[in-house]
């Protein structure tokens, strides 16, 4: 996991506009994925489930309350607010986050570039302009309709934009809210160690796998050195060489210091957390500072300032003593340095912008220097936090590129200019006048306020800082050159080097003696923060035994805070009120006396940590009785103890590492009480071997590095020349390499510009004019080339607007009159367009306005309406064009709806026309309609109930025909009337068995006729009738005998069986091979004659199966074309024939079955049976005929009873309605003439009149439809 400083440089990346040349993509799991040139940070983001990514996404999608597609500002508040897996998240937000504004500033970053990857989708470059920006939902939603919208390269972009939104989400939730049982991450000096890290690669750097922080190596400094590894650490981290990385040291003593590389006061830092631009300059990250890249110094700077700063505070303290034996048993160890974001109240470098943060440890000291080391790490903290590293560093390496160390620190305040690239758009953002308003002279001052002024401010601004900076230098060089003065003039305060037998002083740490108001307000000086620092230093040497008569007021704060902090450490019995006010005038003899409390304490429980640590034979209250007033020289003896104990354990363990011959006992007794010179000459010899090994990986880097160069002398003469010098050589042949390198490099981007500015002379001739002055020529070139390009540009830009506005001079006119100000140009070209531009639109919107107006006639005229709604055209056009889209659809929908009635009114005849009809249900035409397509269906169920009988009856009388069954057609169908199907059925069984005994019939006369078995093949029929199978068998073993009786006949079985079978070798062939065994090449060959007989026979039953089975289904489906015609077309295609026309049949049999369903549920309506058309289609499934008829028979009794009661109405009235159904009858008759007249009909459908009414309508209808 990285810090989420790098989350954001990616995010911002991501979210950047179209002229950036990289944008970040985050794959769940992986690394971001690399731009095409390998610009671009390079990250991992936390994993996460699928099932969590849904969550979110619909989440999302869930949370748009005005359904605008995209999710606001407040809406992503909602949808992070109903985020509740795990609950920690969820409690987050509602403790925290009442509303957007609420939201901690890495969720905004996350919206802002979710919300910009609108024009990466295609959507405009302004689509993410504004407060209203949204995340869209495009690519987001599971919809098949959008995602067939999108082109290739958007699905590609969508894709990758759905996981950016599940990334980005848990991104920030890993980095913004705090889990339940955090890890802890350094971002200050007090922080622990932090574990190597995947870091971000700034843009322009070559990336492959991630890189991860190593330890960094560096030349000894004068105090507590670096030591060097010999072989850089293999980056680390998921998917790379060097595996896992390590844990960190953090149980060694040390601190974090963090730093900046950036001027954050050179430029707009805003840009980091926004997408205009993201104009940050080149820097270093911690990769590059690790690896020295372009010799930046970087760690080396921070490394000797950081001991010069530490022998600086131990000098000051006069305990050089206890810093040398610190450095004798705790070394640095390597530097690791990581980028990080940066911490709050920082004074060079904004919260959450780039930072460095670099991990000092030491080697585990001794437990006797254990306090002292505690003291100088507190002392250093103090002292980085208060910015001396920074000013330390800046006094010893005045160009170097930190900018800032420490936290809150020293360095370049941020805050403190705005880049004039700011200044200038701000400038530029100020409205034009219109030309109506001020005159020439008032334009110029104003320009001359505005942009004058604050240039001069600006410049005078910049004048005055150049000034400061040399006075602080000058002051910088001067309190130098005093303090090395008093240095020379006074060598017994700062010793130049310490006795190695001198073990330790009596002060037991090193006390920070800064006063931290007076380096504060020495700081608060402009230009002399070093020298006030400085001072601040040198006061803090003197004597505080001897304050000055004028500093009196500012000893007493001094004394009074020394005492409370020394009745605090000691926990002395009274107030440090009270004991001031009892030590009134005697200040130092109270400090004097808590100092002396405070040491004596210290001593004790530093007696009490030595007797547990040497495992002493008495304990500490015992000692500490028996030396009563010689604490000291019990500490003293208890040290002396503790050192050599701990000597002991040194020479045990450099024993081991060297293996000098002897073990560790034999050499500490030859070298009693020299311990000191035998861990000396051990680690002498360690050193040799590491020498010695260094060495050989030193002399194969540069045999490497001779190869690659192509020095002028070989490998091994550079090592004889460079004896002891291995460093050297392999710094200077590195140089080389990275020259060579260089300038082939050069030379190629020399060519390359050359051929695109075509500048007068070739690439050698440049080349060699140039020579050494390489970086010179290209900047030359990719000016003019910039040149060429802008100019093109904005000729270009001029030609095409000449041509769009008709200026009355021609582009090239204008270019020459305005040379050098193409800019004001364009500018006035570009109004000139808009204007003629804006006088279009309005002219066209007007006569879209009357346009309109003529076809909606709305009641107003077209220049009433432009009048009420000038300034509105858009708003007026839109609801012109609502009531055009209104009459039209109403328009359509009358057409159409006429249209249908006047198809069905042909199809169904109802017995009025269309136009009486539509006359009738004007208004209502969708009721006209759906009662016409109920007769229409109605009318087209009885026909097909009718074709569908006469089909089956046609088949039935095919099938009586074929298999003569004992009853005519017709007596069959009168008895099976109603259950067609059930007789179809019935009599193609028969037919089957009648074939099949034919065929036995048939095959045992052809058997009578070769056996002769002394009966006619009736006669045998007839005995065994019933059992043909049997006759067959037994005449087919009779043939077989009578074909073996001789030899000779056998061989002519043989030979026809050959013929007849085929089995690959000639009769003669198998005769001579089976000599002897004629019989069992017979039987062998019979067999394969019945097996072929068999196959045959079931490819002829099979086939005559499928000419049946399509027979019938050609019958049933009636395609258009006969059986044997159908046949003949799919000659050996009979499979896919079948196939087709089953599917004609499904078709047709799910038609007529859903046909039937629907005449069920019109029998239904009619009837009312007491249960639903869908309970009586469950019941009767595949019943559906049976049913039919059931209900037919219901609705016909019905009928029947109804006309009954009405007869007998109509006879009790005698009435009018008598005479009209008698009249009604006799119309009927005299249309249909059914044979009889209509008295005789009214007789004998006496009571049932409307019955017999509805049979004459059917009757004429039938007629009518025959005529046609």
């Amino acid at each position: 996991m990285t810090r989420f400083g790098t989350v954001i440089a990616a995010l911002s990346a991501a979210a950047a506009s179209a002229p950036l040349p990289s944008s970040a993509r985050v794959l769940r799991g992986l690394a971001l994925r690399q731009a095409d040139d390998g610009s671009g940070p390079k990250i991992t983001v936390p994993d996460y489930s699928d099932e969590q990514c849904q969550t979110w996404l619909a989440g999302v999608l869930a949370a748009d309350s005005d359904g605008s597609g995209g999710l606001s500002e407040e809406e992503f508040h909602d949808f992070l607010q109903d985020v509740d897996d795990p609950p920690y998240i969820e409690s987050f937000f509602d403790k925290h986050s009442d509303s957007y504004l609420a939201l901690p500033w890495l969720f905004k970053v996350a919206h802002k570039s979710l919300a910009c990857r609108c024009t990466d989708l295609g959507m405009g470059e302004g689509c993410c302009s504004g407060e209203g920006a949204e995340i869209s939902f495009v690519g987001l939603r599971d919809d098949e309709k959008e995602r067939q919208s999108l082109t290739p390269q958007q699905l590609e972009v969508a894709a990758e934009y759905r996981a950016d939104m599940c990334n980005s989400v848990a991104a920030v939730f890993e980095e913004a809210i705090e889990t339940p049982a955090p890890t802890k991450t350094p971002t200050t000096e007090a922080s622990a160690t932090p574990a190597p890290t995947t870091r971000p690669v700034e843009p322009g750097t070559p990336t492959g796998s991630p890189v991860t922080s190593a330890p960094v190596t560096s030349a000894p400094v004068t105090s507590a050195p670096v030591t060097a590894a010999p072989v850089p650490a293999p980056p680390c981290g998921p998917g790379t060489e060097g595996g896992p990385c390590p844990p960190a040291d953090d149980g060694l003593p040390g601190l974090d210091v963090v730093g900046s590389v950036l001027d954050y006061s050179s430029f707009d830092y805003s840009e980091i957390f926004s997408r205009r631009r993201l104009e940050i300059p080149q820097y270093f990250n911690a990769s590059a500072i690790e690896a020295n890249e372009e010799s930046n110094d970087i760690l080396a700077n921070v490394i000797n300032g950081f001991n010069k700063l530490q022998n600086k505070l131990a000098s000051e303290e006069g305990n050089l003593r206890g810093l040398r034996s610190l450095q004798k048993t705790g070394q640095l160890k390597p530097v690791v340095v990581s980028d990080i974001a940066c911490p709050d109240g920082l004074v060079y470098a904004p919260k959450d912008a780039f930072c460095l943060n670099f991990a000092i440890r030491f080697e585990q000291t001794a437990p006797e220097m254990e306090d002292r080391m505690n003291s100088l790490i507190t002392s250093l903290k103090e002292s980085i936090s208060k910015g001396d590293l920074y000013f330390t560093i800046k006094e010893e390496y005045p160009d170097t590129l930190i900018k800032g160390m420490g936290s809150p620190g020293g360095g370049v305040n941020y805050r403190a200019s705005k880049p004039d690239a700011t200044i200038a758009a701000e400038v530029a953002t100020t409205d034009e006048p219109e030309s109506s308003g001020l005159g020439a002279g008032a334009i110029v001052i104003i320009i001359l306020c505005v942009v004058c002024i604050p240039m001069a401010v600006l410049a005078m601004y910049s004048r005055k800082k150049k000034v400061d900076e040399e006075e602080r230098m000058q002051r910088l060089a001067e309190y130098n050159a005093k303090r090395d003065l008093e240095a020379r003039e006074s060598p017994e305060e700062v010793p130049a080097a310490i006795a190695e037998e001198v073990d330790s002083s009596d002060d037991d740490s090193i006390v920070d003696v800064y006063d931290e108001d007076k380096v504060a307000a020495a700081r608060s000086t402009p230009g002399s923060s070093l020298a006030a620092m400085g001072a601040a230093g040198a006061a803090a040497t003197m004597p505080r035994s001897a304050p000055k008569k004028d500093k009196k007021e500012e000893d007493n704060a001094e004394i009074r805070r020394s005492v409370v902090q020394l009745v605090e450490e000691t926990k002395a019995p009274k107030t440090a009120d009270e004991l001031l006010t009892t030590y009134a005038g005697r200040e130092e003899e109270l400090v004097s006396h808590l100092t002396k409390m405070k040491s004596k304490q210290s001593k004790s429980t530093r007696i009490r940590e030595l007797v547990e640590e040497t495992k002493a034979p008495k304990n500490a209250d015992e000692l500490l009785a028996a030396y009563t007033g010689r604490e000291d020289e019990l500490l003293a003896h208890l040290e002396k103890m503790k050192s050599r104990q701990d000597k002991k354990a040194e020479v045990a363990a450099l024993v081991a590492k060297t293996n000098p011959g002897k073990s560790a006992e034999e050499l500490l007794a030859v070298y009693a009480g020299r311990e000191d010179e035998l861990i000396k000459n051990l680690n002498k010899m360690e050193a040799g071997k590491m020498r010695a090994s260094q060495l050989e990986s030193t002399k194969a880097s540069i045999r490497k590095l001779v190869d690659e160069t192509d020095a002028p002398k070989s490998a091994d003469e550079l090592l004889a020349t460079y004896t002891g010098r291995e460093e050297e050589l392999m710094k200077n042949l590195e140089k080389m390499k990275s020259k060579q390198q260089l300038k082939t490099s050069q030379r190629a981007s020399v060519r390359a510009l050359v051929d695109e500015t075509k500048p007068g002379k070739s690439a050698e001739e440049l080349l060699a004019t140039y020579d050494g002055r390489e970086d010179q020529l290209i900047k030359n070139l990719e000016k003019m080339k910039s040149k060429q390009q802008l100019k093109a540009s904005q000729t270009a830009s001029v030609r095409a607007l000449v041509e769009e506005t008709g200026a009355p001079k021609s582009a090239e006119e204008l270019l020459a009159t305005y040379a050098g100000r193409e800019d004001e140009l364009i500018k006035n070209l570009e109004k000139m367009k808009s204007k003629r531009e804006r006088q279009s639109l309005k002219s066209q919107k007007a006569e879209s306005v009357r346009a309109l107006v003529d076809e909606t006639k709305p009641g107003k005229s077209a220049e009433d309406l432009l009048s009420l709604y000038d300034g509105k055209e858009d708003e007026l056009i839109k609801n012109l064009e609502k009531m055009k889209a209104k009459q039209q659809s109403k328009r359509e929908l009358l057409s159409s709806q006429t249209a249908r009635v006047r198809a069905l009114v042909d199809e169904t005849k109802p017995g009025k026309t269309a136009d009486e009809l539509l006359s009738s249900f004007a208004g209502r035409e969708e009721d006209l309609i759906k009662n016409l397509e109920k007769m229409k269906a109605k009318q087209q169920r009885e026909a097909e109930r009718e074709s569908l009988k006469s089909s089956k009856a046609q088949s039935v009388r095919q099938l009586v025909d074929e298999t003569k069954p004992g009853k005519s057609a017709e007596e069959l169908l009168s008895m099976y009337d109603g259950k067609e199907d059930d007789l179809i059925k019935n009599l193609e069984k028969m037919k089957s068995k009648q074939q099949l005994k034919a065929s036995k019939q048939a095959s045992v006369r052809a058997l009578v006729d070769e056996t002769l078995p002394g009966k006619s093949a009736e006669e045998l029929l007839a005995m065994y009738d019933g059992k043909e199978d049997q006759l067959i068998k037994n005449l087919e073993k009779m043939k077989s005998k009578s074909l073996v009786k001789d030899k000779a006949n056998k061989q002519q079985s043989v030979r026809e069986l050959v013929d007849e079978t085929n089995p690959g070798k000639s009769a003669e062939e198998l005769l001579i091979m089976y000599d002897g065994k004629e019989d069992e090449l017979i039987k062998n060959l019979e067999r394969m004659k019945a097996k072929q007989n068999k196959v045959a026979a079931k490819e002829m039953e099979a086939k005559a199966e499928k000419r049946k089975t399509i027979t019938a289904l050609v019958e049933e489906t009636n395609p258009g074309k006969s059986a044997e015609e159908l046949l003949d077309a799919y000659s050996g295609k009979e499979d896919e024939l079948l196939k087709n026309l089953a599917k004609m049949k499904s078709k047709k049999d799910m038609k007529a079955k859903k046909e039937k369903q629907s005449q069920v549920v019109a029998l239904v309506e009619a009837t009312n049976p007491g249960k639903s058309a869908d309970e009586l289609l469950a019941a009767y499934d595949g019943k559906e005929d049976e049913l039919i008829k059931n209900l037919t028979k219901m609705k016909t009794k019905q009928e029947m009873k109804a006309s009954k009661q009405k007869s007998v109405k109509i006879v009790e009235s005698g009435g009018d309605d008598g005479a009209a159904m008698r009249r009604m009858v006799e119309s009927l008759v005299a249309e249909t003439r059914p044979g009889k007249s209509a008295d005789d009909l009214l007789r004998a459908y006496e009571g049932r009149e409307e019955e017999l009414v509805a049979h004459l309508k059917k009757l004429k209808k039938s007629k009518r439809n025959l005529a046609s």
